[in-house]
């Protein structure tokens, strides 16, 4: 992993887990590739990254604790901490080969007691094999409680929290009523959906936004029965009401949902679903899910956006030598 000054390129900081490469940290348990983008997380709102997120082809996952008061490159990362495994670091079998290859959503939430925690929410899905049915791919939502500490840089590793395995997460069974109306135990440290067709898996990242949280599935559904036909699949559409996975009540309602889950969204893989503020025939705003080439008007139908103050997001462009 590496932290680079984007105007000038110069590398400022790297983590390996080679004690060959000269990294600033060699952490033991980066022992495969990170395909995936890194999710930058601004805790506090002041313009500056606190904390990076990232998953690997291990199916493990990783938390990148910044230091604001570093003096020297060396310092920027107070440490590279280890918060799940999934994959084969904690069963070998060929069903537990999860990978990641997308980056999480992130969202924080609190407590009964009102504490503070976030929720880091990530699929798997083996993306250089589409059709792959042997694998038992999930979807997952880990809680971390240490994010959100405002002591988290001095706190020593020791103190940190255990790194969540399967045993720690509930499972949030889709036909389960007392889970879609109650949610899934609190006292775990999250919680993951079992796929229910063969082959189904994640190669999209999903988004919260106002305690939702939507994603794509791609599931290799073969079409036609002719050997000679592609194998063409489906994208299929999730949502649940966050942070302990009830049944929206606006999906509820949907007779296009079965539950939390929209079938069949659009033939072929459909990719990251986009939240999108529209126009509407009536002049007014709305929000809209975007899946592909498929728009679900449903899913935050409850939710006026015409009285919201809209903030452009930022950019930033690599100069030419024109410039």
């Amino acid at each position: 992993m590496y932290i680079v000054d984007a105007e000038k390129g110069d590398l400022l900081w790297k983590a390996s887990g080679n004690t060959g490469d000269d990294a600033d940290l060699v952490v033991a348990d980066m022992k495969f590739s990170i395909p995936s983008s890194p999710k930058a997380i601004d805790l506090d709102g002041d313009g500056v990254t606190d904390v990076i997120y990232v998953g690997d082809l291990g199916g493990q996952v990783f938390r990148i604790d910044l230091d604001k008061k570093a003096v020297a490159n060396a310092g920027i990362a107070k440490r590279v901490r280890l918060i799940a495994k999934v994959g084969q670091t904690e069963s070998a079998t060929l069903a537990n080969q999860r990978r990641f290859y997308e980056p999480p959503a992130v969202a924080t939430f609190k407590d009964s007691a009102g504490q503070l925690f976030a929720t880091v929410a990530m699929g798997s899905g083996y993306r250089s094999r589409p059709l792959n049915a042997i694998t038992d791919e999930r979807f997952y939502t880990f809680f971390d409680k240490d994010v959100v500490k405002p002591n988290l840089m001095a706190m020593a590793d020791a103190d940190l929290q255990a790194v969540i395995t399967t045993s720690d997460l509930a499972v949030l069974d889709l036909n389960s009523t007392t889970i879609q109306d109650e949610g899934v135990d609190t006292t775990k440290k999250g919680w993951f959906i079992d796929y229910p067709e063969a082959g189904e898996k994640s190669l999209a990242s999903g988004f919260i936004f106002s305690s939702r949280l939507v994603f794509s599935t791609y599931s290799p559904v073969q079409s036609v029965t002719s050997n000679c036909s592609p194998v063409k699949g489906q994208t299929n559409l999730y949502t649940v009401c966050m942070p302990y996975g009830k049944l929206c009540a606006t999906t509820k309602t949907d007779p296009s949902f079965t539950g939390y889950k929209k079938s069949n969204t659009m033939a072929g893989l459909g990719g990251e679903p986009q939240l999108m503020l529209i126009k509407k025939d009536d002049g007014t705003l709305g929000y809209t899910v975007l899946t592909g080439t498929t728009l679900d008007a449903g899913i935050f139908s409850d939710l006026d956006p015409n009285s919201a103050k809209l903030v452009p997001s930022k950019k930033w462009r690599e100069k030419s030598s024109k410039d």
